[in-house]
């Protein structure tokens, strides 16, 4: 149980009045439990009080006003637990804790030119690109990537991508903050952008958020003095996210970039996209019938209990009849799922890349 300064020193003050009455008066030397509610504190002697606990009982409750002035009804073994009551030698108080804002008075569009982008799928869901991109070139860090380096703008970034959204323990968000983000983080950093929460579904998820963003913000403030800071959120929004993503930005003078307008079908990707890879790597998916071609596979599946067909580029490909599993090597691979298909298109990548953008001066 946490106890302010002040709780502590009226419960300690209260305990230190009641043993001083019993010490006054030697009226009494034997004094049974179950009368000492018609008893003042004075009757009773030092010698007959030799344990609380076995004069007044964990569920006995006492008028405060019989040993001090207050009139409260409290229950004893919520106030005094011999074995757990602090002792003074060690009690410490709770200092309240620094608030850190972030800078905001900027008069010229940001130089990124030590930067950090943390976040989720739609950073790099695909390892170095983003979930639905059509490939690592069209998700929304490539096109401010592209933007930068196309006007010359110094632009040196870190990015980090990780399952910090659904850990369970605040202690968890913690070490994998301070092991995996605050490396990069210093008073040199020039501009972060986070871009996290869409994944958070759950009460608890969303409990332990808050907390863990106002730690988070608290210590990037502190340490990046002169960085511009950025939430971009959410593509899987809801109102409740929203309005806490939005009060925790203007309270440390972050920039929240509202992009839940642009989910829709128009900007959602679609199941049959092909999309490809920088390198070769392997791939297999379920079919129902497929057709090769030289280099090409012709792949009939079924998604949500309805038939798509598209077609890839393979350097080769096997294919296990049992399980009517087709496996294959190659740059290209198909959204074969509603999930993944959720995620933004190109168009969509581009316009958050775009928000992104005129919220650092450009």
């Amino acid at each position: 149980m946490m106890l302010t300064k002040k709780i502590i020193i009226a419960n300690l003050f209260c305990a230190a009045v009641f043993l001083s009455l019993c010490a006054c008066s030697n009226d009494i030397t034997k004094v049974d439990a179950k009368e000492i509610d018609s008893l003042t504190a004075n009757q009773v002697s030092r010698d007959t009080i030799t344990k609380i606990d076995t004069v007044f009982k964990t569920d006995t409750i006492l008028q405060l006003n019989t040993v001090t002035t207050l009139d409260t009804l409290i229950k004893l073994d919520t106030v005094l637990e011999l074995d757990t009551i602090l002792k003074i030698d060690t009690l410490e108080i709770e200092k309240p804790v620094k608030l850190n804002k972030c800078r905001t008075d900027f008069d010229a569009p940001i130089i990124p030119a030590q930067s950090l982008f943390w976040g989720n799928s739609l950073l790099a869901g695909y390892g170095t690109f983003g979930v639905s991109a059509s490939n690592n070139a069209n998700d929304y860090f490539a096109h401010i990537k592209n933007y930068f380096d196309s006007n010359e703008i110094p632009f040196e970034v870190h990015k980090i991508n990780g399952s910090y959204e659904n850990m369970l323990s605040v202690q968890e968000k913690e070490e994998y903050f301070e092991q995996t983000v605050m490396p990069f983080i210093n008073d040199s950093t020039n501009l972060v952008v986070i871009q996290l929460g869409d994944n958070v579904n759950e009460e608890q998820e969303f409990i332990i958020l808050k907390e863990s963003i106002e730690s988070m913000l608290n210590q990037i403030c502190g340490i990046a003095k002169n960085a511009k800071v950025l939430w971009v959120g959410e593509w899987y929004a809801s109102i409740p996210k929203q309005q806490l993503l939005k009060e925790e930005a203007e309270k440390f003078g972050v920039t929240f970039i509202d992009i839940s307008d642009l989910n829709n079908s128009e900007n959602q990707a679609r199941i049959g996209d092909i999309v490809e890879y920088p390198e070769q790597r392997q791939f297999s998916m379920k079919y129902e019938s497929y057709k090769s071609d030289g280099d090409s596979l012709e792949i009939t599946f079924s998604a949500n209990n309805s038939p798509y067909t598209a077609k890839i580029k393979v350097d080769d490909f096997s294919d296990d009849t049992e399980t009517q599993t087709i496996s294959w090597t190659g740059k290209q691979f198909i959204v074969n799922d509603a999930g993944t298909a959720s995620h933004p298109n190109d168009k969509a990548f581009k316009q958050i890349a775009e928000r992104i953008l005129e919220a650092l001066g450009y």
